[in-house]
C-alpha cells in the first residue's frame, strides 16, 4: 500500500493472487514430486530456488508505479512456488527410522514456525529503522525487509543442499 499507494482493497487483491497461486501449486507440486525421478532433496533444492526468483524480482526490480504491472506475476509466483515447501517435510520423513518420525517432523515444524514469527518481527525491524512520512514508509524500507528472507532463503539452500542427506543412514 505504501510503495504503490494502493487502497487496501487493491493490496488485499495481490494478497488472493498470492493465494491462488498457492492453492494452484499444491496439487501440482504433489503430482510433479511424484512423477518426477529426481531425489528428494534434489526435488526440494529446484523447489527452493524456484521460490527465490520471484523474491529476487521483488527485491530488485519492482520499484513502484512504472513496474507495478509485474506484482501480479510476482506474488502468484511466490504462492505458487510456496506450495514447494512440503518436499523438505517428505525427505524428512524418509531420512529418519520409523519410531521417530513425529519427533523429527515435530522439531522441524517447530522450527519453520518460530522462524516465521521471528523473520515477521525482524522484518518489523527493518521497517522501522526507516522514518515514516505520513504513516507511511519509503519503498527501500520494504525491500530490505524482503532482502532479509532473500538472504534466509539464500543460505537456507545452501546449508540444505551442503547438509541434507539424500537417504536415510543404516
Amino acid at each position: 500500500m505504501d510503495v504503490f499507494a494502493m487502497s487496501p482493497a487493491g493490496a488485499g487483491k495481490f494478497l488472493s493472487v498470492l493465494s491462488i497461486g498457492y492453492i494452484t501449486g499444491n496439487p501440482l507440486v504433489g503430482l510433479l514430486s511424484d512423477r518426477l525421478g529426481a531425489s528428494r532433496k534434489k526435488k526440494t533444492i529446484i523447489g527452493m530456488v524456484l521460490y527465490l526468483l520471484p523474491l529476487i524480482l521483488l527485491c530488485t526490480v519492482i520499484r513502484g508505479p512504472a513496474t507495478s504491472f509485474l506484482l501480479f506475476p510476482v506474488y502468484f509466483a511466490i504462492g505458487f512456488f510456496a506450495a514447494t515447501n512440503i518436499l523438505p517435510w517428505a525427505h524428512l520423513k524418509e531420512l529418519f527410522p520409523r519410531r521417530i518420525i513425529g519427533t523429527a517432523l515435530t522439531c522441524a515444524n517447530f522450527f519453520a514456525i518460530s522462524g516465521a514469527g521471528v523473520l515477521q518481527y525482524l522484518m518489523g525491524v527493518i521497517i522501522e529503522r526507516y522514518p515514516s512520512v505520513n504513516r507511511a514508509y519509503p519503498p527501500e524500507a520494504y525491500r530490505d525487509a524482503f532482502l532479509l528472507l532473500l538472504v534466509g532463503m539464500a543460505i537456507a539452500i545452501l546449508l540444505y543442499w551442503k547438509v541434507a542427506r539424500e537417504t536415510r543412514e543404516p
